[in-house]
């Protein structure tokens, strides 16, 4: 679809008065997080790529289709890659910033294998700055209200993605029209549309003009912020009663708190009761039988909501929750 200049008629989305992301100029901007990886794979020959056996199927699935070879690697207790991980030459170890809390971990193991030996999925990061060298995807979709979009930071050099329709980011607007609109309920099975529709694409296509004008207009200081004070109120909130909840780093933007919860669960289902959805990251990851700490991300872990939405009496909701569990008991 062409853009062209209109006077009067209709109004559109407009767009905020935020700065953007800064960086966005510089990168590989495409569809998702995932063609975001792929792009780089595509761009080197194929050898074998070291991944977590805790991943998510549809990235997995879109790494591949890459021809690559994946070998997969149990969790360290650091959510780095454990000490059986032993790259040849040409191999890449995809390392992960889980839940935008281990910058610290994914910077220890590109010293570990090298900048040329390493790739690094960042889409739970958004704020992960990268390593010299060392190519990150990023998934601004998973922090803010926009329809589709991934990035590729410090892209090899022969790393090109082909034009995309934009009809394909219009028709994945229905579930964020719906939450604006108030009706969370309706816009549900929009989002599961909106999802499948990217997980079908088979090949990086360039982030689509509607997406980069959305995120051009986001204050995303002001959403790192947010996060940042919803989570130290959470988080303390928690130990206080009796819980174990991860540091907040002084460098990260988290996606969410994961609490260790070994009634994970129940303790979804109690928190959906008041409102209150938690993603279940990867359920369905079953190669776990070597893996306990990913098995114990998986089973044992509750990712608690601490987004830029969420006010203090939100998240004094969340807690009292807990504070009605514990009482209970």
């Amino acid at each position: 679809m062409t853009a062209m200049r209109a006077l009067g008629g209709y109004f559109g989305l407009e767009p905020g008065a935020g700065r953007g992301l800064p960086w966005l100029g510089d990168a590989r901007a495409v569809q998702s997080g995932r063609m975001a990886l792929r792009l780089a794979l595509d761009a080197w020959p194929r050898a074998t790529l070291w991944l977590p056996a805790w991943y998510c199927p549809p990235a997995r699935a879109a790494l591949a289709a890459s021809g690559w070879r994946l070998r997969e690697y149990a969790l360290a207790e650091d959510l780095g890659p454990d000490a059986a991980v032993q790259p040849d030459d040409g191999d890449r170890v995809l390392l992960v910033d889980w839940f935008g809390l281990c910058g610290a971990t994914v910077r220890r193991a590109c010293r570990r294998f090298g900048a040329q030996r390493v790739l690094v999925d960042a889409a739970m990061s958004l704020w992960f700055e990268p390593e010299p060298g060392v190519p990150t995807a990023t998934s601004p979709r998973k922090f803010v209200g926009v329809p589709d979009g991934g990035c590729l930071r410090h892209p090899p050099a022969t790393a090109a993605p082909a034009p995309q329709r934009e009809e394909s980011s219009i028709a994945r607007c229905a579930h964020l029209l719906h939450r604006a609109a108030g009706d969370v309920a309706g816009g549900r099975a929009h989002f599961a549309a909106a999802e499948a529709s990217i997980s079908a694409e088979t090949a990086p296509t360039t982030m689509s003009a509607l997406t980069t004008r959305l995120l051009a207009g986001i204050d995303f200081d002001a959403v790192a912020r947010a996060r940042r004070r919803n989570y130290r109120r959470l988080a303390d909130g928690l130990v206080a009663l009796g819980h174990a909840p991860p540091d907040l780093p002084d460098d990260a933007v988290p996606l969410c708190l994961p609490l260790p919860a070994p009634d994970a669960d129940a303790l979804r289902r109690r928190l959906a009761a008041h409102g209150i959805y938690c993603a279940h990251y990867w359920d369905d990851a079953t190669s776990l039988r070597h893996d306990p700490v990913g098995r114990r991300l998986r089973d044992a872990t509750v990712c608690l909501p601490c987004d830029q939405r969420l006010d203090d009496d939100d998240v004094d909701a969340t807690l009292a929750v807990f504070d009605a569990t514990r009482a209970a008991a």
